[in-house]
């Protein structure tokens, strides 16, 4: 697994990032993409998704409950479901305050507002990461698996 943080600067707009960076996974890779956010952030995210470009959008479904049994046609999703982030395994975009531990994703990527509480909430969660990966690692290396990787880019 890999954990990749995006610190953004003054100059970019968080949904807009978030629609490039979509964009980008979907056009580098066949994984899925979740977007996963608080429930009050879900029509913003589906708002920018559907006008991101003026000659299309990017496919995409609300997914809420267990029940949702259309998720698997588009590829990609936005949830405010934990649980199914976690067992996710694609390219989850985590917009929540948590760390996504004991994930099943293939990629995490952070994205960190500039503004002073999301700053800080990005620090709680790289810290919370970081103890992860040396909780794991002995338990990896002792079993012969693969790591998990933590990466930082900051967007000017």
């Amino acid at each position: 697994m890999q954990i990749n943080f995006y610190i953004l600067s003054q100059h970019h707009q968080l949904m807009t990032f978030v629609c490039q960076l979509v964009q980008t996974a979907l056009a580098k890779t066949d994984s899925s993409v979740l977007i996963v956010a608080d429930s009050h952030e879900l029509t913003a995210i589906d708002d920018a998704l559907w006008a991101f470009e003026p000659t299309a959008f990017i496919p995409h479904e609300i997914y809420q409950t267990e029940n949702d049994s259309q998720y698997a046609i588009s590829p990609v999703l936005i949830s405010d479901n934990h649980d199914f982030a976690k067992k996710f395994d694609g390219i989850v975009i985590n917009l929540t305050a948590t760390a996504l531990l004991n994930s099943h994703a293939e990629k995490i990527l952070e994205i960190i507002d500039p503004n002073p509480a999301k700053t800080e909430q990005g620090r709680q969660k790289y810290r919370q990461y970081q103890q992860y990966i040396q909780q794991v690692s002995q338990s990896f290396h002792q079993q012969h698996l693969s790591s998990i990787t933590l990466k930082t880019f900051h967007i000017t």
